[in-house]
């Protein structure tokens, strides 16, 4: 990434709050803001759990148990993956109704 690109996404996150910084002669360093970090992680973690509950009904439908390829960190990633072992047209039929069929 180039130099004026980096500056600009800092300018960005400075303006929302994210990170502060302070300039000491031409040295400009950069401090995360955990508030508005906190606000944005319990944000992220209400729609994990709405999308993980919404996953498990889709499951519970299907009568399939979900399934992890991976083991996400936590503190970091936001994976929502499900492996369906159905027909196509029965998990396509769940995923597109606008009505939730598996209630």
């Amino acid at each position: 990434m180039a130099l004026p690109s980096f500056v600009q996404h800092l300018a960005v996150l400075e303006s929302c709050g994210l990170v502060r910084s302070k300039k000491l002669g031409r040295v400009r360093t950069y401090q995360l803001v955990p508030k508005p970090l906190q606000l944005a992680e319990n944000w992220l973690a209400r729609r994990r759990n709405l999308w993980e509950g919404r996953l498990d009904q889709l499951g519970e439908y299907l009568k399939m148990t979900p399934t992890f390829q991976i083991q996400p960190d936590p503190k970091l990633d936001l994976v929502l993956e499900r492996i369906v072992d159905v027909p196509r047209e029965r998990g396509w039929a769940a995923w597109t109704k606008p009505e939730p069929v598996w209630t």
